[in-house]
């Protein structure tokens, strides 16, 4: 009986994409955050929220700067369960491209919610 050592390579492969698409999106959801809503967030490295429009009067806010904490964290979650789906499923372009489309889908929707484009 042959011997299976855990975890498989095939198993540390999957896993180890996780991580590495699950740190990118880590760190460059800001970067998307201000693309999708040109709201003045910069890079991590860059100052990050330090210039978002939440900081200024008078203007419409970044529906995603204004979220708590909680909620934040759900989208980034979205997007992580999204990619381990495609993982799991060896679809390694549709793990990749799960980051801007569903993060887009999720400002999308809550632009139109908060009324940001109005």
């Amino acid at each position: 009986m042959p011997s299976v050592s855990w975890p498989s390579r095939h198993f540390a492969l999957k896993l180890g994409v996780f991580l590495l698409l699950g740190v990118i999106t880590w760190v460059f959801y800001i970067d998307l955050c201000n693309l999708y809503f040109q709201c003045g967030c910069r890079s991590l490295w860059a100052g990050a929220a330090e210039h978002c429009n939440i900081h200024q009067k008078g203007m419409k806010h970044c529906p995603i700067c204004l979220l708590p904490t909680h909620e934040y964290l759900a989208l980034i979650a979205l997007i992580l369960s999204t990619q381990g789906y495609f993982i799991r499923r060896e679809k390694w372009l549709w793990a990749i491209l799960a980051f801007p489309v569903v993060a887009g889908l999720e400002a999308l929707a809550l632009g139109w919610y908060r009324g940001y484009w109005n």
